[in-house]
């Protein structure tokens, strides 16, 4: 389960993760007008870490409180279009809700 928090002043988004469960975040991309964007050939790449220099690994702290500063990482989301070109069309804060089971 990825859930949205809160849409802040930036643009940036706040998503909360449940630990152990597999996330889906469905996104309608959309031009200026609003018109569907044609995705044909791009990729989409992103990456979830404790801090911007931080590795990928995704640890949790003992404390079952998501908003907890141990269960708190930032995240980015980016379109990479056929010709190599990279926009980042999602970014901000994501709030780790620790499982039990292991």
């Amino acid at each position: 389960m990825l859930k949205v928090l809160k849409v802040n002043s930036d643009g940036s988004v706040d998503l909360l993760g449940k630990q152990g469960a597999t996330w889906e975040l469905l996104l309608a991309l959309t031009d200026d007008s609003d018109v569907p964007v044609n995705l044909t050939g791009y990729s989409i790449r992103g990456q979830i870490r404790k801090t911007y220099t931080d590795s990928a690994s995704i640890p949790s702290a003992d404390d079952k409180n998501p908003r907890h500063p141990d269960n708190t990482y930032v995240y980015d989301i980016e379109l990479v279009d056929p010709l190599g070109k990279v926009t980042r069309i999602l970014e901000g804060n994501l709030y780790l809700d620790p499982e039990v089971t292991r």
